[in-house]
């Protein structure tokens, strides 16, 4: 059960002026030595900040008193090991106190707020469109997006112990807001290892107990790829891709990363085959074709991997479709611009073509540069992935 306290109580707060208050939402363990930046990153533009205590040991609610004053709105959460249940928990609190939106931060998460100049240019974003029921806002590497901002109350609700996603969106429901981002403060490699680790105990038990819910079988494929454990890793992937309750992006991006771990393992046959299996599920998936050819140059089909970079380019952005651009999950953006040229002016070269390499060679130049200026305000991710390595 969890035990609740307010610090201070709600009805001592001061009510906003706006016509839609924000509330900040965080859960919060023993972190004094990162919360404080994602405090400040969001404390001048909501108008109170919801702190979960789910088991504070340390200075943690002492800094986070000091940054927010009489904003702060403090409740105890018994910690069971179900971020979900956390969430919802903070959600339905946000709900019941005249909340309009919920903001959800995590401690280790700071929010940029880009061209947005403040709290009023927020709220009018926020009431562009009343069918929204949550924002999306990306990181700054543009590798994936997160429900940041909820309507309360809310029909929608999170679901899983860990990975935790926003259930029950209907079409409309979410619309990404381009001015916003946010990035995550790294951890250390002992805290990489123990979050991996319990991440690893509690996808097992849900594999186990629902094997039929196929994003289980992608996180826990991504865990087991992050331990290095690549065998493992592929088989989990290929359940993610093949479940036909599967979430059409869930399953080619599982597809994908099944891939990346067979480049790995410098099997290129199989890679291509997963990356077909993938491209079936979600079509608007560059990254699984420009994988596929890189796999096929590597295996000495020239003119297989030229095909499989000219489908990339078609549903790209730099000279085709911008097919993916609807996607709101997980994106590999170098695929979606300079990657395919890269295999393509290798493969042109082995194949004795030298005007069509050279002419890929300039494009692959010139698609580096327009995908630098399209992440123009997105740094670049603070660690590194292992995605099929540029042919040079």
């Amino acid at each position: 059960m969890h035990q609740t306290t307010s610090v201070p109580s709600m009805s001592s707060l001061p009510q906003p002026a706006e016509s839609l208050p924000i509330i900040a939402t965080m859960l919060c363990g023993n972190n004094e030595a990162i919360v404080a930046d994602a405090v400040r990153s969001v404390i001048a533009w909501v108008d109170t900040f919801l702190l979960i205590d789910t088991g504070i040991g340390d200075r943690s609610l002492e800094i986070v008193r000091d940054l927010t004053g009489t904003k702060l709105w403090v409740e105890k959460f018994e910690w069971r090991n179900d971020f979900a249940k956390a969430r919802n928990f903070a959600l339905e609190l946000a709900g019941s106190r005249g909340a309009a939106w919920a903001l959800t931060i995590d401690t280790d998460e700071r929010i940029d707020l880009g061209a947005l100049d403040g709290r009023e240019a927020i709220r009018t974003k926020l009431a562009s469109d009343p069918k929204v029921f949550a924002w999306l806002v990306s990181a700054k590497d543009g590798s994936y997006a997160k429900e940041r901002f909820i309507r309360v109350p809310s029909h929608l609700e999170w679901r899983g112990r860990t990975h935790e996603s926003l259930s029950g969106a209907r079409s409309g429901d979410r619309m990404p807001m381009s001015a916003l981002c946010f990035w995550e403060e790294p951890k250390t490699s002992a805290q990489t290892r123990e979050k991996l680790e319990r991440d690893l105990r509690v996808l097992r038990e849900e594999t186990t107990t629902h094997p039929e819910h196929a994003r289980w079988w992608l996180y826990l494929g991504q865990t087991l790829e992050a331990l290095g454990q690549y065998e493992e890793a592929v088989e989990s992937y290929r359940l993610g891709a093949r479940l036909k309750s599967a979430w059409s992006e869930d399953a080619a991006w599982s597809a994908y990363c099944g891939a990346r771990c067979l480049v790995a393992l410098k099997r290129f046959e199989e890679a291509t085959e997963l990356c077909a299996i993938g491209l079936s599920r979600q079509p608007a998936s560059p990254e699984l074709a420009w994988q596929a050819g890189y796999c096929c140059y590597q295996l000495g089909r020239f003119q297989e991997a030229v095909t499989w970079e000219q489908m990339a380019i078609a549903i790209g952005n730099m000279e085709g479709s911008h097919a993916a651009q609807t996607r709101i999950s997980f994106r590999h953006l170098p695929a979606w611009y300079d990657a395919p040229y890269d295999v393509l002016r290798h493969s042109y070269r082995m194949l004795g073509d030298v005007a069509a390499a050279t002419a890929c060679e300039r494009k692959h130049q010139e698609a580096m540069t327009v995908r630098a200026l399209a992440m123009q305000a997105r740094p670049s991710p603070r660690t590194p992935s292992r995605h099929a390595e540029p042919l040079d």
